[in-house]
């Protein structure tokens, strides 16, 4: 057997709180996924913006490594002009050898 002030109470409810929904229930989910959209979009702009600060660095990292290269190359054109420089980087570069001394070549042999 069903009790009535259930079925009262049900009706109730249903008049007083469904008309409440059914008016604003498209508010209420417009609202919350903006707010859903909202927070995406946050999540995905700061993902980014970790992916651009970690690029900033290596790229500062090779700007630093091509400055360093840069000032040494700059070193070597200014000690052109000195003869004893020019003889050094000969040495180095070409691997030439100064007049009176010898030059000791070591080759690896193939056989194990």
């Amino acid at each position: 057997m069903i009790n009535r002030p259930l079925i009262k109470l049900f009706f109730y409810f249903r008049q007083v709180h469904f008309p409440f929904l059914r008016e604003w229930g498209w508010v209420f989910l417009f609202f919350f996924v903006c707010i859903f959209a909202r927070a995406q979009a946050a999540t995905f702009r700061q993902e980014q913006a970790d992916k651009l600060k970690h690029k900033i660095s290596t790229l500062s990292q090779s700007k630093l490594q091509r400055i360093q290269l840069l000032d040494s190359t700059k070193l070597k054109l200014q000690s052109m002009s000195d003869p004893e420089m020019i003889k050094l980087l000969l040495i180095q570069g070409l691997g030439l050898v100064k007049e009176g001394q010898t030059k000791v070549i070591f080759q690896e042999s193939e056989t194990p």
